[in-house]
């Protein structure tokens, strides 16, 4: 048996209803007692291994490249996040896209201290 609730009010509609006719706020789908989760909007750690996988086929860039690609590694990066972004977002799986963004944030924070280390000790030894 599926319902609508409205949190604000703690009101339980039978009824369909576009919003709370209490507070005109928004309400909920309840099935069976318990917030409706759409199945195909993914899941977080789903993103975040997505991300990590992609990143891991990455490290065999530099095998078959130049060793001064590592200096382009963020940019090569966006090439495949962001269709990755594009195509969860297309699909609708918000979660996942939630985790992949979350895990290309920090790959991005972490691209960047790497960058800055490797400058300043660049400029510190007189390049």
């Amino acid at each position: 048996m599926s319902s609508l609730y409205c949190p604000t009010c703690d009101l339980i509609f039978d009824e369909p209803v576009a919003e709370c006719p209490a507070c005109q706020g928004p309400v909920e789908l309840w099935v069976e007692g318990r917030a409706y989760v759409d199945p195909r909007a993914g899941s977080i750690s789903k993103g975040v291994v997505l991300c990590l996988v992609l990143h891991s086929l990455q490290l065999l860039v530099p095998l078959f490249s130049e060793p001064v690609m590592l200096l382009f590694v963020g940019l090569t990066q966006a090439l495949y996040v962001v269709p990755a972004i594009i195509v969860l977002a297309i699909q609708g799986k918000t979660k996942t896209l939630s985790g992949v963004l979350i895990f290309s944030g920090v790959t991005f924070l972490l691209n960047a201290a790497v960058l800055g280390i490797m400058c300043g000790s660049m400029m510190s030894s007189g390049y």
